[in-house]
């Protein structure tokens, strides 16, 4: 008897530690950082403390160039799940700063 209830209180601290450590909060929060020729502001998706999507839904900046980088910035911070390590673009600086900084600022509000 007292193994029986034994394992049924260890299968049900289990089931708490296993549903606890999944159930991660998703969050959606919008940063905004200044790129060469205006505003970039973005939408960052987090499953817990990782990066899982990034939407771009304001860029006011170098058109071909700067919005090229900007979607690099952000596939690479998709890709790592974090901006840690992200590298900024060569040749478009002020975007690439710009981006970094927007999805900083959305991350800095979790």
């Amino acid at each position: 008897m007292k193994k029986a209830i034994f394992s049924l209180l260890l299968v049900g601290m289990v089931s708490v530690f296993v549903l606890g450590c999944s159930s991660q909060e998703t969050k959606v929060l919008t940063g905004t950082g200044k790129g060469l020729e205006g505003n970039i502001t973005v939408e960052v998706t987090l499953k817990g403390d990782k990066i899982t999507a990034i939407e771009m839904t304001e860029f006011n900046d170098t058109k071909g160039i700067g919005d090229a980088a900007a979607k690099r910035i952000i596939e690479q911070a998709i890709e790592k799940g974090t901006i840690d390590g992200v590298e900024s673009v060569s040749g478009a600086s002020y975007s690439s700063a710009g981006t970094i900084a927007a999805i900083k600022d959305a991350i800095s509000k979790k």
